[in-house]
């Protein structure tokens, strides 16, 4: 399982953090051909991130030469409707 969290710290205070986002990314089992597939889920999220996502979960998949941000790259696109099924 791999989680995204992306925070706002007002004017860089750590302590003031506040949690935007956060999104979790399942590996399920399946795929085939050196993809494996992904549940993605927002567990966590504020009202101003709210408006940009038209799904709160969602599958992705992942090649078997693609690393770890090009996986991330397509969930978001595909939680905020830019990316096909």
């Amino acid at each position: 399982m791999l989680e995204v969290t992306i925070d706002k710290l007002p004017g860089g205070d750590a302590s003031r953090r506040t949690c935007l986002a956060r999104i979790t990314l399942t590996h399920t089992g399946d795929g085939g051909d050196g993809a494996r597939t992904y549940a993605v889920r927002l567990t966590h999220t504020d009202e101003r991130v709210r408006a940009e996502v038209s799904a709160d979960s969602c599958r992705t998949y992942r090649e078997r030469d693609e690393q770890v941000l090009r996986l991330v790259h397509r969930a978001l696109g595909r939680m905020i409707g830019e990316v096909g099924p």
